[in-house]
């Protein structure tokens, strides 16, 4: 018992700090995507595009029903779960797609933004593109396989925001940039996980599979709609009663506030939930791992945030222009 919690020990350091490293480098390449969107891009375009993410991040929600964390926590994965998972997954995120695309008028008068609904219409093929890549990416994080993941991450989203993105942004497509960015990140995303990571992609609907699955899958959905409220209702209230320019502005300085958060919480999230599942059976190091984990966090997330909001008028100076100073 003891090796094998030394070993899951090592591997949770191990997938820290490769995940680390690609959350910082992600960090970074963010930073350069910045330096160059903000001056090429006005705060109506990113408040567009802001509006955009609001609704395409809530009806994600929606797209996987959990299917990916449960295939993560299974004591017992066998084939039939991951071929009910692809299928799953793919059909969801078929069907979602075509929701937000039908409802994309409705969305934007909704808001109150009448140039969001083709912005919103293109951004849903995300759906189709992580709907594919699923059950590869539970499978890679059920595997602890976290160094490929961050590579992947890492490269992904550097080809769509730091090369792809600032390019279009240069040649004139204003807020198609920000979109083409989004993806372009997906697309190369789902590629490269279904080429690093193969599973059985015959299709399958078997009855007692799709319950195991979304039994646990749809605890985990009424979590994530309730963290969706927790963090994006302000910004609804925002889109829809101060207009695109001022979300472009608020969307930029809480990007900014809240990234030692996002960085932190993410780190520990892709790693401690695979290497907890393991060991979901025995309570005490569930909790006590967990206590740890909170601890951490605060200990790095709120002596980081002090540090930017004391620094916000040099920070957002040197990254976003003289241009958005009401970012500060």
């Amino acid at each position: 018992m003891s090796n094998n919690r030394r070993g899951l020990a090592k591997q949770s350091v191990v997938g820290m700090f490769w995940t680390a490293l690609s959350m910082g480098a992600l960090a970074v390449a963010e930073l350069v995507a910045l330096l160059v969107l903000a001056r090429l891009l006005s705060p109506n375009e990113f408040g567009l595009y802001s509006a955009a993410l609001i609704v395409i991040k809530f009806s994600a929600i929606f797209q996987g029903l959990g299917i990916s964390p449960a295939i993560v926590q299974r004591p017992v994965l066998e084939e039939r779960h991951l071929r009910v998972g692809f299928t799953l997954s793919c059909l969801l995120g078929l069907v979602v797609s075509a929701l937000v695309w039908a409802m994309a008028p409705a969305i934007g008068g909704l808001l109150r933004l009448s140039d969001l609904a083709p912005i919103v219409r293109a951004i849903c093929f995300v759906f189709l593109f992580q709907g594919a890549s699923m059950v590869a990416l539970a499978a890679a994080q059920r595997a602890l396989r976290f160094r490929w993941l961050a590579l992947v991450d890492a490269c992904a989203f550097a080809a769509g925001y730091v090369v792809a993105g600032p390019v279009l942004a240069w040649l004139g497509f204003g807020i198609w940039a920000l979109v083409g960015a989004l993806l372009i990140q997906q697309f190369i995303r789902m590629v490269v996980l279904l080429a690093g990571q193969p599973h059985p992609m015959l299709p399958l609907l078997e009855r007692r599979a799709t319950v195991e699955l979304l039994y646990f899958g749809s605890g985990f959905t009424i979590a994530r709609i309730c963290n969706y409220l927790a963090t994006q209702a302000d910004r609804l209230v925002v889109g829809r009663w101060l207009g695109a320019d001022a979300l472009g502005l608020y969307g930029l300085s809480s990007q900014l506030m809240t990234t030692p958060a996002v960085i932190v919480g993410q780190v520990l999230d892709r790693v401690l939930f695979p290497t907890m599942a393991l060991v979901q059976e025995q309570p005490a190091r569930l909790a006590r791992a967990y206590r740890s984990a909170v601890a951490g966090c605060a200990l790095l997330v709120l002596p980081a945030s002090v540090v930017v909001a004391i620094v916000a008028p040099e920070l957002v100076a040197v990254i976003l222009g003289r241009g958005v100073v009401g970012v500060v």
